[in-house]
């Protein structure tokens, strides 16, 4: 069993809000990522950004992510059709906080952009990207730092 099978999302409500969806990339790989272009992923864990504001909310796009199947639409469904999800955070909020969120994990150190713009596109806050690739051990530190936006914010992790 994969650690994106322990996953479930059983109790991520229907309401909109912002997300933080952690994965996972056994193998680096050269990656066509729509009209974005050619991107190289190195091995490695990976945070992306996003918000669901739309119908089924953050219930809807995160279930979706969790499957990684369907149609490919966004520039996440690329990376995730090779990546696993290994935990997730959300915020039940009418605000977009991807920016806020983008722009704070890229002053933490061994931070990096693999491919500017993705999930960015629509993007006018200037973010480089909203995909990072994380240091070793960098989940902690970004998980600490989403929780200054609030005792709201739930995150879920597989065990071990």
């Amino acid at each position: 069993m994969t650690k994106a099978a322990l996953l479930s999302s059983d109790d991520i409500p229907y309401e909109g809000g912002s997300y933080a969806l952690f994965l996972f990339l056994e193998s680096s790989v050269s990656l066509a990522v729509g009209q974005l272009g050619q991107f190289y992923f190195p091995a490695g864990e990976y945070v992306y950004f996003g918000s669901a504001l739309g119908p089924g909310g953050l219930k809807a796009r995160l279930s979706r992510h969790l499957r990684g199947k369907g149609s490919v639409h966004w520039h996440l469904d690329y990376l995730r059709s090779l990546a696993i999800v290994v935990g997730y955070c959300y915020k039940i909020i009418s605000k977009r906080l991807e920016c806020d969120w983008s722009q704070m994990v890229t002053s933490l150190p061994g931070v990096t952009v693999p491919a500017p713009g993705f999930g960015a596109s629509d993007c006018r806050a200037g973010c480089p990207a909203h995909l990072f690739r994380l240091p070793d051990n960098g989940r902690d530190e970004v998980q600490a730092r989403l929780l200054t936006y609030g005792e709201t914010l739930r995150c879920r992790f597989p065990p071990g």
